[in-house]
């Protein structure tokens, strides 16, 4: 606070002290550089590949996640967690200061469970600064069709189809806008995994 009690904004100060003695005399000290900070830092988070698909086949099977930090503080720690569709803790990665390079994951959870097709997979970044400030971030991981290779077969898990009650045709926008573009995306995302694989078999199997 300034002499009329105004916040002063951030930026850097000079501070100096100064002592009187009783006796009339009085002496000053050799000024200091003060960095004045109260706000968080600017974050930002850039994923590679843009659509994540960890199903072994040698394309995108692995995430980058790149942390981008703006600030004249130095951080102090940050964690990134990644919760499942449903918000549940899924994975986290954390820190002391800033990582070197990428943070790569492998698309599993704590106990190994891997990633589902064709979904969100929600992340939460929070930054400190060695001033004790706290920036956060969140944004979601898509993830691709995943084909699974069992032997001499390819398996695709989709959860997210949606039908409408009692019937064989597909959830329309005005029935549920939110079921169907859930299931336009998924669509979206299956038909260039199929054309990919125009060789083999297609087996459906399901249930509702």
């Amino acid at each position: 606070l300034d002499e009329e009690r105004n916040r002063l904004p951030d930026g850097q100060y000079t501070a100096s002290l100064e002592l009187e003695y009783q006796n009339g005399l009085s002496t000053v000290s050799q000024p200091v550089a003060v960095l004045l900070k109260t706000t968080g830092p600017k974050l930002g988070v850039r994923l590679q590949p843009p659509l994540f698909s960890p199903d072994a086949d040698g394309e995108a099977d692995s995430l980058s996640i790149f942390i981008d930090y703006d600030d004249p503080v130095p951080a102090a720690s940050y964690s990134f967690r990644i919760l499942d569709p449903e918000n549940q803790p899924f994975f986290e990665f954390q820190g002391s200061g800033l990582p070197a390079g990428a943070l790569v994951w492998d698309g599993r959870s704590y106990s190994g469970e891997l990633v589902q097709s064709a979904v969100d997979y929600p992340y939460l970044l929070s930054v400190r600064d060695l001033a004790g400030n706290i920036s956060r971030a969140s944004g979601g991981i898509p993830i691709d069709i995943l084909v699974v290779r069992e032997g001499e077969k390819l398996r695709i898990d989709v959860p997210y189809i949606h039908f409408e009650p009692w019937s064989a045709q597909l959830i329309s926008q005005k029935q549920n806008p939110v079921l169907h573009a859930q299931t336009r995306r998924t669509f979206d995302l299956l038909v260039p995994k199929l054309n990919k694989y125009s060789d083999y078999e297609v087996r459906i199997e399901g249930h509702a």
